[in-house]
């Protein structure tokens, strides 16, 4: 049987704040993603020209193309 030690509170917040950043990051991403595909829609590219381009979805795309 092996000694468990109480979690330090410490690594949990630790745990927690990257976590948190990690996710707000991947927001910051996306948020930037689809503004990139408003500006290649609104270029004349083709849903799928932009959806290939910017990593997003066909499905996506097609949103902000409405």
């Amino acid at each position: 049987d092996a000694i468990r030690f109480p979690e330090d509170p410490m690594t949990r917040l630790d745990q927690t704040i990257k976590q948190l950043h990690d996710e707000y990051r991947q927001e910051g991403h996306k948020d930037a993603q689809l503004e990139v595909a408003a500006k290649l829609l609104a270029k004349g590219l083709t849903v799928s020209e932009v959806a290939e381009l910017t990593g997003l979805s066909i499905d996506e795309v097609r949103a902000l193309a409405h």
